[in-house]
This record gives C-alpha cells, sequence and structure tokens, in this order.
C-alpha cells in the first residue's frame, strides 16, 4: 500500500496528507481530479497483484 501513495497527498494545513486509516478502511485524500483518478488506477492494479478486492 505505501508504494502506492508516494507522491499523492492533499496538504491539510502544513501537512501532507495521503490516506486515513479507519479500522479496516482506508480514506483516500488528494488535491485533484486527475490525482483520484491515478491514485485509483494504481490501487487496483495493487490490488490485483496482491490477489485483494477494492470496494469502493
Amino acid at each position: 500500500m505505501q508504494e502506492t501513495l508516494n507522491n499523492h497527498h492533499a496538504p491539510i494545513g502544513c501537512r501532507p496528507i495521503s490516506h486515513l486509516r479507519f479500522a479496516d478502511d482506508i480514506g483516500l485524500m488528494v488535491g485533484t481530479i486527475i490525482e483520484i483518478k491515478d491514485i485509483t488506477n494504481i490501487l487496483y492494479d495493487r490490488a490485483e497483484v496482491n490477489m485483494t478486492e477494492v470496494s469502493i
């Protein structure tokens, strides 16, 4: 998962934040529509490699 989030973040205050963890869920945060498309594609690719499922 960490590789998926490299170079993707949304600034909150002065700190870059890329994801939030909620129990067994992960909330992804980005700054633009293009970034959400990119990170979603990367996430699906990683999930396929790891034989896991992504639900939105």
